[in-house]
């Protein structure tokens, strides 16, 4: 992908919320998080938090960027090395994990400092900004909302068109995106786990919407990883479920509060620059 691709929300260690009014019992949560990378800054996106009452979603119509702070959930291990020459000797940190495949935030700069950058309008009349991908064959971002708005972006915050709106297959209840490099097609995902493969600009309809199972409830984040698995955010069951690409098959889930100490998991997202398929 190219240093400037906007990442949505986290893998399994940079974990964030994407909101909406769809919840069980009428929770609220925050809506997705992105972050842009150019050649002289550094930026995340971080989309306002929504709240909600019976069926009334309220929030901003802004994406803003912020500093971040690393993700909790998980444990990293730092360690040292020590190095002499002569008569002095220096500690240098260096970062290592306790099991194999063990995703450290810290390995990753963008993960854990971000520098504030601007923010912009979207346009977007519906303020719950759901689900986004980062469109790396023609550089741009595609943020969509919860009711089902879209508008393309460039990475710095330009529009490119107009507001429009998402296939009636991935509605009600859009609550996740995310693009395939591969076959150059975005996946989106509404909170009754079916899966919609869409051109990338368009928007249009390129296979038959397909009802993932496999127990999730109120799937509410998707991320291709780079093992060609789909990893999805099973709100209503707090796991994470890895589903193979074609979405017939279980690869593996993960208790989310039991295994990652974290509870109302509610959006994903590859890292940019990650090798690590977790």
């Amino acid at each position: 992908m190219l240093a400037r691709m906007l990442v949505l929300s986290l893998t399994s260690c940079v974990l964030a919320a994407c909101g909406d009014d769809g919840r069980p019992g009428g929770e609220a949560s925050a809506t997705t998080t992105a972050s842009t990378t150019s050649a002289t800054a550094s930026t995340t996106a971080e989309a306002p938090t929504s709240s909600s009452t019976a069926g009334d979603a309220t929030g901003t119509g802004t994406t803003t960027t912020s500093t971040g702070e690393a993700p909790t959930g998980t444990t990293a291990v730092t360690s040292s090395t020590t190095t002499t020459t002569g008569e002095t000797s220096t500690s240098e940190p260096s970062t290592g994990t306790t099991e194999p495949n063990f995703c450290d935030p810290q390995a990753v700069a963008d993960t854990t400092a971000f520098t504030y950058v601007k923010k912009f309008d979207t346009g977007i009349p519906d303020k719950v900004l759901q689900a986004s991908f980062y469109n790396g064959d023609a550089d741009e971002v595609m943020i969509m909302s919860f009711s089902g708005k879209a508008r393309r972006f460039t990475t710095d915050g330009t529009p490119k068109g107009e507001v429009f709106d998402v296939p009636a297959e991935a509605l009600p209840q859009l609550d996740g995106a995310t693009y395939d490099a591969k076959l150059q097609r975005g996946l989106l995902i509404n909170q009754s786990c079916v899966l919609v493969e869409v051109d990338p600009i368009t928007l249009a309809v390129l296979e038959p919407p397909q009802q993932l199972g496999f127990g999730m409830s109120v799937c509410a984040g998707l991320a291709l990883g780079l093992d060609d698995n789909l990893y999805i955010a099973s709100y209503g069951t707090d796991e994470l479920v890895v589903l193979a690409r074609d979405g017939l098959s279980e690869v593996r889930r993960v208790d989310m509060p039991v295994q990652v100490g974290l509870t109302g998991f509610d959006g994903i997202a590859l890292i940019a620059g990650s090798e690590i398929s977790w």
